[in-house]
């Protein structure tokens, strides 16, 4: 099996899966759709993200992403499938600032299972084989979500290190275990290509990583 080759979850699950407390009062950082509120699930199924859709008994499970800082947001969302090959810059187009960023605030504590390194070791898997892999997995990486949301009913969520913004942590939240209640949105909501901080930090972000964004002043 390749490094980058994602395995099927067990079948049964039975392996014990590690689980940590994000506290109340957590501070959650998103990037969302000027189109719904930031503490809205997303029940589509029609677009693959690295852990969804995912399904119980044939009806897709509303799913929320967030990450630990406002550089893990977005790169968890504008930068999270980047291709760097050699000195060619990809180009991300201006109409994907036409997003949110805001910060929610966690109002209960919440469960969830944790997908870093060292538990990932204990199905043995690598980061490279489901929290660091490109899209072309998401439909096999998504299978692990389902898996663990079936056999692990009192988990809310999953809890993963931010592929590009590592250390810093990824979040994936479960909608019919989470309610948009349990998430307070902390009033600071700003749309990105309005907003000229953020707009110079998405700019910043997509250097690093040679992806310029459209019509940016920046190299």
């Amino acid at each position: 099996m390749s490094r980058n080759e994602v395995p099927p979850p067990p079948n049964p699950f039975t392996v014990t899966v590690h689980t940590t407390l994000l506290p109340k009062g957590t501070e959650l950082h998103r990037i969302y759709s000027r189109d719904y509120p930031g503490n809205a699930f997303n029940p589509s199924y029609t677009k693959l993200n690295r852990f969804s859709p995912l399904f119980n008994r044939g009806e897709v499970v509303p799913v929320l992403y967030a990450a630990s800082s406002q550089v893990g947001a977005i790169y968890e969302t504008l930068f999270h499938d980047a291709h760097i090959k050699g000195s060619k810059h990809q180009t991300l187009p201006l109409k994907a600032l036409e997003r949110h960023y805001g910060t929610l605030l966690t109002t209960r504590e919440l469960k969830l299972a944790t997908l870093h390194a060292p538990d990932l070791a204990r199905f043995g898997m690598t980061v490279d084989q489901l929290t660091a892999t490109n899209s072309m997995y998401y439909p096999q990486t998504a299978r692990w979500a389902e898996a663990i949301h079936q056999t692990q009913p009192d988990v809310q969520g999953l809890e993963w290190t931010s592929y590009r913004a590592g250390p810093d942590k990824a979040w994936m939240l479960f909608g019919d275990r989470v309610e948009p209640a349990d998430l307070q949105p902390a009033g600071n909501e700003a749309l990105i290509r309005h907003d000229s901080g953020l707009y110079s930090l998405v700019i910043e972000c997509g250097y690093r990583v040679g992806v310029r964004v459209s019509r940016s002043k920046l190299p």
